[in-house]
């Protein structure tokens, strides 16, 4: 006697076997390993967009007064620049200068300095200056250097962020978009058959008939498999000779789509930029721009 699953409490049918999935455990086992080294990848760029914005920081704070200047314990004052002396230069393009005032902020004239780059007054002119609780003196406010060494930190910082962007979050995109299709069970949309070109900057050609058209050249950026597309183009005399089985998913965007290529067992998965590149035989064939 036969007898049915039974239903559980809410009457709902147990799943049934599981469809077609795109990934191997191999592969999903991968993408979790890059996820881990991901959050390496993200302490290094941390800790190198906090040591890159400290550098304006380390230049400025050094210099005698500079501290008091930026907690705002100086004092604004006018004073008349005495004299002005070549100090050297800063940088190819720009001579710097020492800037000697006389100034007075309820004690009695007094005499101090300070460096600036390019243009600075001349000699009997009046400018505003912002003397320190040591007798430092300023030619910027304190509002102003702190918006600059604010600024300049940022900038600087903002550095490796652009970098670990491209090294980390990238990558990581196109991972949870694989994900994200072998999840939905999304089934291939075109085949094709294509070599794979570059070592370092891969890209993929279609094959075509001798007498058709030079094929155009298409960016490839692996996902799983980065290492094996050097490997199984380092070993074989004749790169471009080597045939791989091109499948491509349904887009997730109009010109960028994600791929599996496959050649004797080999699987790697990547996306592919399907904006045309011209081989070097395109463009230099007769009438061709």
């Amino acid at each position: 006697m036969r007898t049915e699953p039974a239903p559980d409490h809410q009457g709902t049918p147990p799943p049934g076997p599981a469809g077609p999935t795109l990934l191997t455990a191999a592969e999903r086992q991968h993408l979790a390993q890059e996820d881990r080294r991901d959050l390496r990848r993200l302490l290094v760029v941390l800790v190198l967009a906090v040591l890159a914005g400290a550098v304006p920081a380390a230049a400025y704070l050094p210099s005698p007064g500079r501290v008091d200047h930026l907690l705002g314990r100086d004092v604004a004052t006018h004073a008349e620049v005495v004299a002005v002396h070549p100090d050297g230069r800063c940088g190819r393009s720009s001579s710097r200068f020492r800037v000697e005032v006389r100034y007075d902020v309820g004690s009695g004239p007094r005499l101090g300095s300070y460096r600036e780059c390019g243009a600075v007054p001349g000699r009997g002119a009046l400018i505003t200056v912002w003397v320190g609780p040591a007798g430092t003196v300023e030619d910027r406010s304190p509002a102003y250097d702190r918006v600059g060494l604010a600024a300049s930190s940022l900038v600087i910082a903002g550095l490796p962020v652009a970098v670990g962007w491209l090294v980390v979050g990238r990558p990581r995109r196109l991972r949870r978009l694989l994900r994200e299709a072998d999840r939905d069970g999304v089934g291939v949309a075109a085949e094709d058959t294509v070599t794979v070109r570059g070592l370092r900057v891969p890209r993929v050609v279609p094959v075509r008939p001798l007498q058709h058209p030079p094929a155009p050249e298409y960016g490839f950026e692996a996902i799983t498999g980065r290492d094996m597309v050097r490997a199984e183009l380092g070993s074989t005399p004749d790169p471009a000779a080597r045939r791989w089985r091109m499948r491509l998913l349904p887009p997730h965007r109009p010109l960028r789509r994600l791929v599996l290529l496959e050649h004797e067992g080999t699987r790697i998965w990547g996306a592919v930029d399907l904006r045309e590149r011209p081989t070097l035989s395109a463009r230099i064939r007769p009438g061709r721009p």
